[in-house]
């Protein structure tokens, strides 16, 4: 019998927040419905009815990017940097920070409605849930900083990396040591879900543990150490990405191809050219060109 998942990974479509130009921004909606309720409805722990809380964790790079500054100093929430002592003033404007996304009482802050209504596509950094206070969860993650890989070398792990989100935890949903490690703290309280959108898949994913899959099972002791399948699929998901971007280059009407068998056929191309060794993106690309318009029966009639 084949292992049962103890993650749930999917992706799904949310509607573009649109402000409209005679609009203030402070009267705008800044947050899609869907998104709203996965990461700010209401909702009590499953143990001792504490509130649900809502983190970011958010790359400063990318966040720099996004914006054009440096803000994480600024905020008018509480943020914490999930590096330490040298590591933090050597790599400060380059860390992961926490955020505490909790809407407090008086409505959401400046920063909320920027963040969801402008940054939220640009794939900056992750959002999760949970009971857990803001020590807790900066404690929880930041020894996810840094890691072991498989081969037994030290590295800074990027685990809030929105564009290999969805292979990674696919691979962690098969792997019920580090799921755990990932999604429940040592205080009881569980990660309830980490929510991400890959800017260069154009796409949200959600990720969700089964408690249930997860009780009983050991956390890991030591320095964490990658998986060989983490490592694959951290590999995979950097692959999708260029596999997208590939495939968002070439004509739209090669081959009788749903966009789903599209997707699909330009990632596996790429896969097995890399494979092979061959890494120059102009035979990379010449490659998927032909092997879309052989698919199903070559290209489709243009007028």
């Amino acid at each position: 019998m084949d292992p049962k998942p103890c993650l749930t990974v999917q992706s799904f479509e949310v509607a573009p927040v649109r402000r409209g130009p005679d609009r203030p921004f402070w009267d705008a909606t800044w947050i899609a419905p869907q998104l709203h309720e996965l990461l700010f409805a209401p909702k009590a722990g499953p143990q001792d009815g504490s509130p649900s809380r809502t983190y970011l964790i958010v790359d400063a790079t990318l966040r720099t990017r996004a914006t054009g500054l440096f803000d994480l100093d600024v905020l008018p929430l509480p943020v914490r940097c999930l590096f330490q002592g040298e590591a933090q003033q050597n790599f400060a404007a380059s860390a992961p920070y926490l955020v505490d996304l909790t809407l407090p009482e008086t409505g959401p802050t400046s920063f909320h409605k920027r963040f969801f209504a402008e940054d939220w596509e640009k794939g900056t950094g992750i959002v999760l849930r949970s009971t857990a206070p803001m020590d807790a969860i900066w404690s929880h993650f930041r020894k996810f900083t840094l890691i072991e890989g498989a081969a037994g070398r030290s590295m800074f792990f990027r685990f809030w990396e929105t564009n290999t989100l969805y292979d990674y935890f696919s691979a962690v949903a098969m792997l019920p040591e580090r799921a755990r490690d990932l999604f429940c703290l040592r205080s009881g309280e569980l990660v309830d879900l980490i929510l991400g959108h890959s800017d260069m898949m154009s796409r949200n994913y959600l990720v969700r543990p089964d408690p249930e899959a997860l009780s009983g099972i050991e956390p890991s002791r030591g320095r964490l150490r990658l998986h060989p399948d983490e490592e694959r699929a951290l590999y995979r998901g950097v692959l999708r990405g260029h596999a997208k971007q590939i495939e968002r280059r070439l004509p739209a009407h090669h081959a009788d191809l749903g966009p789903a068998e599209r997707e699909a056929l330009v990632f596996d191309c790429v896969c097995r050219m890399r494979d092979r060794g061959i890494l120059q993106l102009d035979q990379i690309e010449t490659q998927v060109e032909w092997e879309l318009r052989t698919a199903k029966g070559g290209p489709r009639a243009t007028t």
